[in-house]
């Protein structure tokens, strides 16, 4: 169990990764542009699958999460003790320190990155709601007439 202290760490390390990068912007650009990808590509190439390795491990995690807490109910009553509880509740706790420093390495960092419109050029401006519905109606149109010309190769 003392193995495992070093997990909840990880929550005060992926908070302050995320204090950095959320006032220094330029730090998560650098990480979208340079490291990422290679994360990216690198993780992509081991679950080339024609299914969802995100489905599979939440299936797998939910099935996990049953089973343990059964097993953790069943040896808490049976040698009437709180210590599979304890035990139990602390590797949650860093199964969570965990999954919550891989998102914020994988998915977190680049939520603080330059704003799009940096690159496009575009500028931001008010518009009531009325331009913004008339808007989602023209991309509608857009999109329907795109997709009626598309060869689906059906028939």
């Amino acid at each position: 169990m003392k193995k495992r202290w070093f997990f909840l760490w990880l929550i005060p390390i992926s908070v302050l990764i995320t204090f950095i990068v959320k006032n220094n912007t330029s730090y998560a650009e650098y990480y979208a542009v340079n490291i990422y990808p290679f994360i990216v590509k690198t993780v992509g190439s081991l679950f080339k699958t024609r299914g969802s390795a995100a489905e599979l491990i939440i299936f797998a995690l939910i099935i996990t999460i049953i089973i343990l807490t059964t097993v953790t109910i069943v040896e808490s009553i049976k040698n009437k003790t709180l210590e599979h509880i304890k035990k139990y509740i602390f590797g949650v706790a860093s199964f969570i320190s965990v999954m919550y420093f891989f998102f914020v390495l994988f998915c977190g960092i680049n939520y603080y990155r330059y704003e799009f419109t940096r690159y496009s050029g575009f500028e931001l401006q008010m518009s009531s709601k009325q331009e913004l519905i008339e808007l989602c109606e023209l991309l509608i149109e857009d999109a329907n007439e795109y997709r009626a010309n598309l060869d689906t190769h059906e028939g």
